[in-house]
């Protein structure tokens, strides 16, 4: 299984960053917003984000950035008890949480976010088969509507009037 990779936004006095190292994380350090959009908007996939929180501003717009562009878990690490709309984040952390409760949660979130991956690429995968599929049903669906009619009478046998053939019943 490749490495996870994880963004990581705002201060790191905790030294949170070596720590998803040491575990085997592939850490990307974002020290402004315009890094963190920019590492947003690359090619390689995100598995969580964790934003320090710094001043309320910049935490919002982090949160906001990501929201918009991953559905990779958001992991907030509170500093102050500033007001904050806390529901934008998967989890929310004192800034003085235990390493293994985060790094444990982190794991967790990051499987549950490719467990989900999984399913979307099965079922896009599934999708595009019953599109294929579909569109072969109805491509012979219009080649035997399409079929000239002395074709069709052919395949029945010649044509009777109605009359004559409730005639022929009653023989």
């Amino acid at each position: 299984m490749a490495t996870a990779r994880v963004l990581h936004f705002g201060p790191d006095d905790c030294d949170r960053v070596q720590e998803l190292r040491d575990v085997g994380y592939d850490v990307c350090v974002s020290h402004s917003l315009n890094q963190l959009q920019s590492q947003l908007e690359g090619p390689e996939a995100i598995h969580a984000v964790m934003v320090e929180e710094g001043n309320p501003r910049s935490t919002r717009q982090a949160a906001t950035l990501v929201r918009r562009r991953t559905a990779a878990p958001l992991i907030l690490f509170r500093r102050t008890e500033v007001p904050l709309n806390l529901k934008r984040f998967d989890r929310v952390y004192s800034h003085s949480e235990p390493a293994r409760h985060w790094l444990f949660d982190t794991a967790v979130l990051v499987e549950q976010l490719r467990m989900l991956e999984a399913q979307f690429a099965f079922l896009t995968r599934r999708t595009r088969q019953l599109l294929a599929e579909t569109k072969e049903v109805v491509r012979q669906s219009r080649a035997q509507t399409e079929r000239p009619a002395i074709e069709l009478e052919r395949d029945r046998g010649p044509s009777k009037p109605w009359h004559d053939r409730a005639e022929d019943k009653s023989k």
